[in-house]
């Protein structure tokens, strides 16, 4: 093992004696070179040859080897003189004569008794024209530089020094550095000097530091000093970089003066001010202007994120205006869609004007306002105004649909249920089948159209159901063709494999009978061609927003319904018109038309396009949303019943007698024993005495004396698991949205059929 340690020494000493990096000498005591490394001979081009037992003179210039002589004779006696070999700077010469510049460290060894010097030099070439050239640099420099030492004297001083204080290089070198202060810091001074070297806290106190410096001829002036410490040869000084700051303290008084008055006039006014300049792109806001944009006030904006807050078509308005404002000096003032950075929405109005500078725009500076809350506060009356107008114009269309929903429905509801009981009645073969087929089919249309009067009047909502558009109009082909003028000709061009709507199949049946209709009336008693389409498309935001409901539809895709006829066409003042309630360009108007269309399109957030031309026909596009569902919905009805009978009693509760009676049949055919009220009051004494044995109720929504929901309160508190079926004229939604959460079984809208009925009944039961 001490062998191996030996090994490991000799090869580590080996490796050392000959780095590529310094070379190395062994010298006597009378400086006689006794050994070499390879490094020696490159660096001074002798061979070990020519210079072994050579003393160390050899290697030096003739101008330092007195100085040297003497230096080795007391290497050896004196520690002082031996402390100062480690690491000497001095030039070298070589074999060709030429010198150059070495770091020469030297250790005394001792060998046998025998003292020497173990000599490493370096060549430091490099590092010395690297200090030559940041010498020049520093003299060179904009900024004056100083270096003083621990205790303020100056040790050098740039040639900037003299030019900002007006001293010379030597009338400063040697003076304390209090003399470019004034005498009322002068005093502060040397503590802070002091404490520089020996505390971190008060040397970051010094690193950009602003105070007022003295010239020679007395007068003072602002300036920014940096100090970094830096250590030579064990001395410790600081090197300090001095700014002439006049220009800048004066553009920060006329800054700070500016910002006052903009802050004035923004808590007078709720304007906020801005600028632009052109030359270094560099923009300014106002406090208010951020306060606008909800940013913290040390929020430093470019001319590209200031862009950026505002709405897209908004900001391509902007960059126009500014652009031209850059380029021609043209001023501007917008209104213009823009969101916070804290996501809301506003409306300001930024006004801006161009500074020139003979014929070059310099400066872009202007006003910045929250119009948000005047603009609401305009729509809102403009939408007030709206109102009142509208409901005035559905005043009358109000009233009537109400009166419809329970007296006009409750006749068709007579009508409807006696015509399909006859039916059921007749033998397949009598002569009247036809006629009652006929009532039926025209009560249905009856019916269908109440409700869309109720759509449209707001008081009707739609039972939406997955539909296939195509299969819809196939099943309602034969109303379409009685619907149409006898010289037109229907052309169907229905596509297969339709992707499903979300639609009320009645509501959409009206849409598609009112536009068959209208292409009809068009065409008139000419020949003519109608057409029927249906297909799949997929729309974008642009396609949307030229539609008559354009409301922020979603883009993707939609199915429609398109029907195109070769009749007269309409002029743009009929088209702007073709919505309005009662409109008609026939000599007798037809009622709701095409403003029921869009009515029951709105509710189904669909879309509707019109295209036409006098004389060139006209094409209306029906588009509803293309729904997720994956299977529609039957429509067909039920021919007759399947044979299903029921048991127990059931309370049926309406104030018109046709309705009781008519219920009384369905559900006695259906096997039940029936109890007849004819309004709420009646029906709690019924329900009192025998609700135990009353397996459903049959409630009607609006009755005088105690209306269905009275009724339904009270007999829920007879008995909390009571059956109650809701009847109305109105829709699901109206009817039932004050039972919500209070155990209503079901709900049937009137008129209906009496296999809807029954199989309503079995559904609950």
């Amino acid at each position: 093992m001490k062998e191996d340690r030996l090994s490991l020494n000799h090869q580590a000493l080996s490796l050392m004696i000959e780095s590529p990096v310094f070379g190395m000498l062994i010298v006597d005591t009378e400086g006689c070179i006794r050994f070499l490394n390879g490094t020696i001979q490159s660096l001074f081009g002798y061979s070990q040859e020519e210079i072994m037992g050579e003393t160390i003179e050899k290697l030096l210039p003739e101008r330092v080897r007195g100085d040297h002589s003497d230096f080795r004779s007391d290497y050896f006696k004196d520690p002082e003189i031996r402390a100062m070999g480690e690491g000497r700077d001095l030039w070298a010469l070589r074999k060709d004569g030429s010198t150059f510049p070495v770091e020469v460290g030297l250790n005394p060894i001792e060998i046998d008794g025998e003292r020497f010097a173990v000599a490493t030099i370096v060549d430091i070439t490099t590092r010395k024209t690297t200090e030559e050239t940041f010498a020049t640099v520093i003299q060179s420099s904009l900024f004056a530089v100083l270096i003083v030492d621990q205790e303020g004297c100056i040790r050098f001083a740039n040639e900037t020094v003299r030019e900002l204080f007006g001293y010379s290089v030597e009338d400063l070198k040697g003076e304390k550095v209090e003399i470019l202060l004034p005498d009322r810091i002068r005093s502060a001074h040397p503590g802070h000097r002091e404490d520089y070297f020996s505390k971190p806290e008060v040397r970051a106190m010094g690193e950009g530091r602003d105070l007022n410096a003295k010239r020679k001829d007395g007068s003072e002036f602002p300036v920014e000093i940096g100090l970094n410490p830096v250590e030579v040869n064990g001395s410790r000084f600081a090197i300090a970089t001095i700014i002439d700051i006049t220009k800048r303290k004066a553009a920060e008084a006329a800054h700070r003066h500016s910002e006052r008055l903009l802050k004035t006039t923004q808590q007078l006014s709720g304007i906020g001010g801005w600028e632009f300049n052109i030359e270094t792109g560099n923009i300014y806001w106002t406090d208010q202007v951020k306060k606008i944009h909800e940013v913290s006030l040390d929020y430093q904006p470019t001319l590209e994120s200031a862009l950026d807050f505002f709405h897209p078509e908004s900001g391509e308005i902007l960059r126009e205006a500014f652009d031209k404002a850059v380029k021609k000096g043209t001023p501007y003032d917008l209104e213009l869609g823009f969101r916070t950075a804290k996501g809301r929405d506003l409306i300001v109005r930024t006004h801006g004007e161009v500074e020139m500078d003979g014929d070059r725009p310099v400066r872009v500076f202007g006003t910045f306002l929250d119009v948000t809350e005047e603009k609401k506060e305009e729509a809102r009356k403009k939408r007030m105004d709206e109102q009142i107008q509208h409901a005035q114009k559905m005043e009358s269309l109000g009233v009537l649909a109400g009166g419809i929903a329970h007296d006009f429905n409750n006749m068709l509801l007579a009508i409807l249920g006696n015509a399909e009981l006859a039916m059921e009645d007749l033998s397949p073969s009598a002569p009247c089948r036809q006629n009652i087929q006929d009532v039926i089919a025209t009560t249905t249309r009856a019916a269908d159209l109440c409700r869309q009067m109720l759509a449209y009047s707001g008081r009707g909502r739609f039972l939406v159901q997955p539909l296939n558009l195509s299969e819809l109009i196939e099943e309602s082909l034969h109303l379409i063709e009685v619907s149409i003028a006898k010289r037109a000709l229907l052309k169907l061009k229905l596509s297969n494999n339709l992707p499903l709507v979300e639609a009320d199949a009645s509501q959409v049946r009206q849409v598609i009978m009112n536009l068959i209709t209208n292409a009809s009336d068009a065409i008139g008693d000419q020949s003519g061609i109608i057409t029927l389409i249906t297909g799949a498309m997929e729309c974008d935001r642009d396609y949307l927003s030229e539609s008559y409901l354009d409301r922020d539809l979603k883009p993707g895709n939609y199915v429609y319904c398109e029907v195109a006829d070769t009749g007269c066409g309409m002029d743009s003042e009929t088209k702007n018109k073709v919505f309005d309630p009662f409109f008609s360009t026939k000599f007798t108007g037809r009622g709701l038309g095409m403003a029921a269309v869009l009515g029951i399109l709105r509710g189904h957030n669909g879309a509707i396009k019109i295209y036409s031309e006098p004389g060139h026909g006209t094409t209306v596009k029906a588009l509803f949303p293309v729904s997720e569902a994956a299977e529609p919905t039957d429509q067909r009805m039920m021919g007759q019943m399947d044979g299903w009978t029921g048991s127990g009693k059931v309370l049926v509760v309406d104030d018109e007698d046709t309705v009781r009676i008519l219920g009384k049949r369905i559900l006695e055919k259906a096997g039940f024993e029936v109890l007849l009220a004819s309004d709420g009051c009646e029906a709690l004494e019924i329900y009192r005495r025998d609700g135990d044995n009353i397996s459903l109720v049959l409630l009607d929504m609006t009755m005088p004396q105690m209306d269905g929901e009275e009724a339904f309160r009270e007999i829920r508190k007879i008995r909390n698991d009571a059956r109650v079926i809701l009847s109305s004229g109105y829709n699901e939604q109206d009817a039932t949205s004050n039972f919500a959460g209070k155990g209503l079984s079901g709900f049937i809208q009137k008129p209906y059929r009496p296999i809807d009925l029954v199989k309503k009944v079995r559904e609950i039961l």
